[in-house]
């Protein structure tokens, strides 16, 4: 637990809802009842000292679809709209969109330190805008997936049999039962070293699939400073410098 003011801890966890890890936070204190929070900043439950994370994970499956509907909207409202000059974060930095006519399609890269987004025609829309934003990060993230897999593979012995990019907006990676491995394109918002922790996380539930202390000193085998690596998770960059 982290202190977080008098009287208050904070404890950070993991529970499988919809087939995805899903991280959050406890927040203990003085109170009566227990509550389920989700905002920008991820999952909140708000319970007293005494409450057994049993009955905290109780209630979270208990409120499985709620709280999975909320944290998808959350995830969209944490994306900056595409408009230009706004700061799009990619790799841990803050690089401000350009717009370029093209005689191509609508595409995205990084140019000249800024994200330019290409279209055809007299403008672009934003539902074009975001859909090559989206297309870019996936591009970057599946770049980014092969070249951590090929060496945390080499270090585990832990193969997936297929590995995914996807729009997931409730949690950063999954692991099936099948050993397929899904991994969230908003991850190339971060610096990489959170890609390879949730990497190296979701090869590690193909031979623990769950969090209990097994799993987790799993992880810490392969990356012992993998909370840190975590945390990162919480730090997009929209506003840093390139």
């Amino acid at each position: 637990p982290e202190p977080e003011g008098k009287g208050t801890t904070a404890e950070s966890r993991v529970i499988r809802l919809g087939g995805e890890d899903i991280p959050y936070q406890v927040e203990r204190k003085k109170r009566k009842t227990l509550s389920i929070c989700v905002g920008r900043e991820g999952l909140l439950v708000k319970a007293a000292p005494k409450t057994p994370v049993r009955e905290i994970e109780t209630a979270l499956r208990g409120h499985e679809g709620w709280v999975l509907q909320k944290l998808r909207e959350a995830a969209r409202a944490r994306l900056p709209q595409p408009e230009p000059g706004a700061k799009f974060p990619l790799w841990g930095k803050g690089y401000p969109l350009v717009f370029r006519r093209s005689p191509g399609g609508a595409a995205a890269c990084l140019r000249d330190g800024a994200i330019e987004i290409s279209f055809r025609g007299e403008s672009l829309c934003r539902e074009e805008a975001q859909k090559a934003l989206e297309e870019y990060y996936r591009q970057e993230v599946r770049r980014a997936a092969a070249q951590a897999l090929a060496v945390l593979s080499a270090q585990t012995g832990l193969v997936p049999a297929k590995v995914t990019v996807k729009k997931l907006t409730a949690s950063w990676g999954r692991c099936s039962s099948e050993g397929n491995i899904s991994l969230s394109l908003r991850l190339a918002q971060f610096q990489p070293r959170a890609l390879e922790y949730v990497v190296l996380h979701e090869l590690c539930h193909l031979r623990q699939m769950n969090h209990s202390a097994a799993f987790w000193s799993l992880v810490e085998q392969y990356m012992p400073d993998w909370r840190e690596a975590r945390d990162l998770l919480r730090k997009p960059a929209e506003n840093a410098e390139p």
